[in-house]
């Protein structure tokens, strides 16, 4: 990982990070947070780029599930479309087959994405399928795929 830069934690502080060592440091910033308190601003390139030395990868320890194919369609379908059940995913992605889907929602499930709830009333029964926390989490993620895909394929989509 680089040297030089800064994750920034919250308003003044910023997590440094120096050959394998960690500092929490406090610093003054003014109301741009890419201003140093010597008052020279950061360059762009710089300013994304953490200081921390990670073990290991972070997109990749996401990547290891989200990346996996359809699994940020049943993520979009269960967040967005409020599709939860496992027919009704299989009728909005029939590209998708009942194993794969099956074993996607496994794979979420087993890493926090999603949970399965047994639903039983007078209307519907069944395995319904729900966002947790962390799952929740990757609406962020969906809406600038959105936004992305809305920019670069719009003649696709609309």
């Amino acid at each position: 990982m680089p040297k030089g830069c800064a994750i920034f934690i919250g308003v003044g502080m910023c997590l440094v990070g120096h050959l394998g060592r960690q500092t929490l440091e406090h610093t003054s910033f003014p109301s741009n947070p890419l201003r140093r308190p010597d008052s020279r601003v950061l360059p762009f390139k710089a300013s994304l780029r953490p200081a921390v030395v990670f073990l290991a990868c972070p997109v990749r320890a996401s990547l290891d599930v989200l990346g996996r194919k359809r699994s940020f369609l049943i993520l979009y379908s269960l967040g967005f479309m409020r599709v939860d059940r496992f027919n009704e995913m299989r009728a909005y992605m029939p590209e998708i087959t009942g194993s794969v889907l099956a074993k996607r929602l496994s794979s979420l499930e087993k890493s926090g994405y999603v949970k399965r709830k047994n639903q039983r009333n007078e209307s519907r029964t069944g395995v319904i399928w729900q966002l947790t926390e962390k799952g929740k989490d990757t609406v962020l993620i969906i809406m600038s795929l959105i936004g992305h895909s809305s920019r670069w394929n719009a003649r696709e989509l609309f």
